[in-house]
């Protein structure tokens, strides 16, 4: 039988799993944003670092211990 062409698609296993896959990608993005925008990130990223035991420095900044690069 074929389905008239006003008939919306069925929604398949497939396109289920896809739309899944694609709210929780946006929930993901949302709260790394609100992590970013709030601060939360910056404290949950400094972790100690397991080779000298200090702080990790941010990210895309130099090490205070690296020599200048001239």
């Amino acid at each position: 039988m074929v389905e008239p062409e006003s008939a919306p698609p069925r929604r398949t296993d497939a396109h289920l799993a896809a739309l899944s896959l694609v709210r929780a990608w946006a929930e993901a993005e949302a709260d790394a944003l609100h992590a970013t925008a709030t601060g939360a990130a910056w404290t949950s990223a400094r972790t100690s670092s397991p080779t000298t035991g200090r702080d990790a420095p941010p990210a895309g900044t130099a090490s205070r211990s690296a020599p200048a690069r001239a």
